[in-house]
């Protein structure tokens, strides 16, 4: 017996949300699945080059070095205290 967990998977997310079942083929009405998880830019890189979306490699690469306030926070004030004091 599965042990219930409160954590939600991304397909039921998305199926609560959008009401869209992601799992579904809407040609064939068939059910996908999920053969790989891509974390990396790189990967993602390979894999629109390899279906001629390269076009789209700009975007990845803004998208994949966004960061959320928190973080900007952060490095700004990381980036104040390593700094030196200017003389002027």
């Amino acid at each position: 017996m599965k042990e219930k967990t409160p954590r939600v998977d991304w397909a039921e997310l998305l199926s609560r949300t959008f009401d869209v079942d992601v799992f579904a083929c809407m040609r064939c009405g068939g059910r996908r699945r999920v053969l790989a998880y891509v974390k990396g830019a790189e990967g993602v890189r390979a894999i629109l080059e390899h279906l001629g979306l390269g076009q789209a490699i700009e975007y990845v690469r803004r998208v994949s070095s966004a960061r959320s306030p928190k973080q900007v926070r952060r490095r700004r004030e990381r980036g104040r205290r390593q700094r030196p004091e200017r003389s002027g």
